[in-house]
């Protein structure tokens, strides 16, 4: 007896179309999960530089200063990385920016360009009604992780020199330029920013590595975010363009400018770090109420009320001639005498006591003070003309 058997299967026409459906469904997958996976270092980068940001305000709350970079250099392995360089070497440069009022002279101010101080950011704790604080609330900003942006480059941190130093800090003192990728300004005045945190992006230019190398050379690719590598004083901030070209940004850019409210400041426990009722201003300058030009640290353009106030000199106008507060509330002038005379005080003139001299009388005629309005009146003293002084009880 023959047996039969019928063979089934796909055909080869059949096994053509399965493979082109199936490279269809894997290059949508594969599309899907690059976007998913650029999504998440879009956010792990904004995450990053909005806790650092967020740890560099809260430092100069505590220190009325922000920290100089660290050395990209180094690599995050190594025991310095993330420590504060004020002193330019290695990866941290020095650069010139605008010139502000942070100094007298009119050169250009200095910018520091390095990478996040990450370690230095650690502001210690504090305890408030039994509960343990960190003042640096972010969490792990303390961290080399955090320095890093989505795509595992070093965050570039830049710094006006002189806000790096609680003696040289000045309100108006940012010297850094922030523009678009057109060239129009986004601080007021130009080139006033603090400080600049930027991203180089998808594409690593200009950016080091974690273990501090250079990954691609800056403006080894073409494109207007070359501008936040090239370690002088302008950064730009842009909109997101991929396409190859000049007008290529990839970039990612946080910024501090100057604000009003940087004038005052509450005074801080310097142990608790709990703020305090007093504030004072941080204006280095001279302020004026009422005076457009204030001449002196304060210059009041008309009358002050006071139930009383502290000086060590009392001056003219014109702070040429002045005398101290001792003088009048202290130890106070004195009018020489000598055995056969005294010496009166009749004015202050130029700093200096105003005396005169009058005899000792030997001898002091009887003499009762009248009354004023039925009251009885009292001595309290004799004129230079040898009248008697009289005052009611």
């Amino acid at each position: 007896m023959r047996i039969r058997m019928k063979l089934s299967g796909f055909t080869l026409l059949e096994m053509s179309v399965v493979m082109v459906i199936a490279g269809i469904a894997m290059a949508s997958a594969g599309g899907l999960y690059r976007i998913y996976a650029e999504r998440l270092a879009l956010d792990k980068t904004s995450d990053n530089m909005t806790l650092i940001h967020t740890a560099l305000q809260n430092y100069y709350i505590k220190n009325l200063k922000y920290p100089c970079p660290a050395d990209p250099s180094l690599g995050l392995d190594n025991d310095l990385s993330g420590v504060s360089q004020c002193t330019p070497g290695g990866g941290v440069v020095r650069t010139t920016g605008r010139d502000t009022r942070a100094d007298t002279d009119t050169n250009p101010d200095n910018i520091l360009i390095g990478a996040v101080p990450y370690k230095s950011l650690d502001l210690g704790t504090y305890t408030e009604n039994g509960n343990l604080h960190n003042y640096n609330s972010i969490g792990d900003a303390g961290t080399a992780s955090t320095s890093l942006d989505g795509w595992g480059e070093q965050i570039i941190y830049a710094v006006s020199e002189s806000q790096t130093a609680t003696a040289t800090f000045d309100t108006e003192g940012g010297a850094i330029s922030l523009q678009t990728e057109y060239g129009d300004t986004l601080v007021s005045p130009v080139g006033s920013a603090y400080f600049v945190l930027a991203s180089t992006g998808k594409d690593g230019v200009g950016g080091y590595s974690r273990d501090g190398a250079i990954s691609k050379a800056c403006g080894s690719v073409a494109g207007v975010d070359s501008e936040n590598c090239d370690n002088d004083s302008t950064f730009v901030q842009g909109i997101r363009s991929e396409g190859a070209g000049a007008t290529h940004y990839d970039d990612i850019v946080y910024y501090q400018k100057a604000t009003a409210t940087t004038l005052w400041t509450y005074e801080k426990d310097p142990i608790t770090g709990k703020i305090q009722k007093n504030v004072y201003n941080l204006n280095k300058g001279n302020v004026g109420i009422g005076v457009a030009s204030p001449t002196e640290r304060l210059d009041v353009g008309g009358d002050i009320k006071a139930l009383d106030f502290r000086s060590e000199y009392i001056c003219d106008s014109t702070g040429t001639y002045c005398f101290e507060a001792l003088s009048l509330g202290g130890s106070g002038m004195v009018c020489p005498s000598t055995a056969t005379t005294l010496g009166l005080l009749t004015g202050i003139e130029n700093g200096q006591p105003v005396c005169v001299s009058m005899p000792v009388p030997t001898s002091l005629p009887a003499f009762t003070c009248p009354k004023k309005s039925g009251k009885q009146t009292v001595l309290t003293g004799i004129g230079l003309d040898g009248s008697y002084q009289c005052e009611s009880l």
